[in-house]
């Protein structure tokens, strides 16, 4: 409160706010704002040693706090749900230090979910939210896979990646307790999300409809009552629709709601050209529009033993969790080897990337994702592995981890080849308690 202090603690600055608004607040280390050097904090909870209030921190904080009141003296007029950040960049002091903190984080859409960390170990990084996660070097493709950095500038932070691959800008706020409802208005966010619903699918070949000529490939239509990540899979047997899958061929990006338009080169996921199919069959496809993606980068986390982060989605629309492996706990991740868009090879395509300790499962179900409350993702030590050069560490050092989650529309199905598309929706199955076939997709 103004005038007042906290004993053995710290005098508040006060700032009485002189119109409604969102304000910025810059903490800054005793270094300044010309320093990027680690400082020396006490990494103690309690905040008991000398060095988490004196110059030893460096260009680092040990503890902050901001509080919001409608009056400055009355600390039962106390707001919460107010404060937020695009980007933490933090840290503990060294590994063998685990993090258990929670934060809360807000689509742009509207879908709301709770991060319980449970015991990540990372020693400095840097968290954030955003739609697209890393992406492709084309610029556009979600890459839907990790980055790895190379030995190059500053692995740790990674300065240089390899591939070309690129960091989608943070995109989410971060709450630090459940978000306010006039805090997400004032950032232009809807209170309640709305699912993605796909509708006037079609494929246009090069020939007449849906017909295309051997190595021309055709272009995709489809309308979507939302914007979000669209992901159109193109299945080589007619069964099989894993969008991993190097025989299949997955087209994925960021569109805006209404018609859209997908080119398609003819070309499978390994870049050779899908075979001229025999008169009277087609390739079968399913289309998809993600609402509410929301992919956590984990930047140079060496070690996490426990397998978070938990990710859960608080408010799915209806009440009804998305078909997921876990249901508002899935999320889905890929540490293995792959090949971007511009033909660059990035580890070993389908084998684990390179690091000691990688998880026992490489990579989670592509369709149905896994169970972000267990233990499968978990990688590292229980200390240590952080030596800042690519694969010499703990698996998750000097490297991008991603791990997202996401609402998928109904899918809509149709087949390309025949003269006419055949268009099949399909329920994913959203109602609570409702049982779907594993190979209904």
């Amino acid at each position: 409160m103004p005038g007042g202090g906290i004993v053995n603690g710290y005098t508040p600055c006060v700032y009485p706010a002189p119109s409604t608004g969102i304000y910025s607040i810059a903490m800054i280390g005793p270094d300044g704002t010309a320093s990027n050097t680690d400082g020396g904090v006490g990494a103690d909870v309690a905040l008991a040693k000398p060095g988490d209030f004196n110059a030893g921190q460096g260009s680092s904080i040990a503890a902050w706090d901001v509080t919001v009141r409608d009056s400055l003296t009355n600390p039962a007029s106390t707001q919460t749900g107010r404060v937020f950040s695009y980007v933490l960049s933090l840290f503990t002091g060294n590994n063998g230090l685990p993090v258990s903190s929670t934060t809360y984080v807000v689509t742009t859409d509207g879908f709301r979910y709770r991060v319980d960390q449970r015991g990540m170990d990372p020693d400095g990084w840097v968290q954030y939210g955003s739609q697209l996660g890393f992406i492709d070097p084309d610029g556009t493709t979600p890459l839907y896979h990790d980055a790895l950095a190379n030995n190059t500038g500053s692995p740790g932070q990674l300065t240089s990646v390899d591939g070309g691959v690129i960091f989608a800008p943070p995109s989410y706020p971060i709450f630090f307790t459940p978000p306010a409802d006039v805090t997400l208005t004032a950032l232009g966010i809807p209170l309640t999300p709305v699912a993605s619903v796909v509708t006037n699918v079609g494929f246009t070949g090069t020939v007449i409809g849906s017909t295309t000529l051997f190595q021309s490939g055709g272009t995709f239509t489809y309308h979507s009552n939302v914007p979000g990540v669209y992901q159109i899979v193109i299945s080589r047997d007619g069964v099989n629709y894993d969008p991993t899958n190097s025989q299949n061929r997955v087209l994925s990006g960021l569109k805006g709601a209404g018609t859209q338009t997908v080119a398609w080169d003819g070309k499978d996921n390994s870049g050779a050209y899908f075979p001229a199919n025999s008169p009277g069959t087609h390739y079968p496809f399913q289309v998809d529009v993600h609402a509410g993606e929301y992919h956590f980068p984990f930047v140079d986390v060496e070690n996490d033993t426990a397998g978070g982060p938990t990710i859960t989605m608080l408010n799915p629309p209806g009440g009804a969790c998305p078909p997921f492996t876990g249901g508002c706990r899935g999320g889905f991740y890929d540490d293995r080897g792959y090949t971007t868009t511009t033909g660059i090879t990035v580890g070993t395509p389908g084998t684990v990337l390179c690091g000691t300790e990688p998880p026992a499962a490489d990579f989670s179900n592509p369709i149905t994702g896994y169970d972000t409350l267990g233990t499968q993702r978990a990688f590292g030590t229980a200390n240590g592995g952080n030596t800042n050069v690519p694969c010499t560490g703990s698996f998750g050092d000097a490297k991008g981890l991603d791990l997202w989650t996401y609402y998928p529309s109904d899918e809509v199905a149709g087949t390309l080849d025949d003269r006419r598309a055949r268009l099949i929706r399909r329920h994913r199955g959203h109602q609570a308690g409702e049982q779907r076939d594993p190979g209904d997709r």
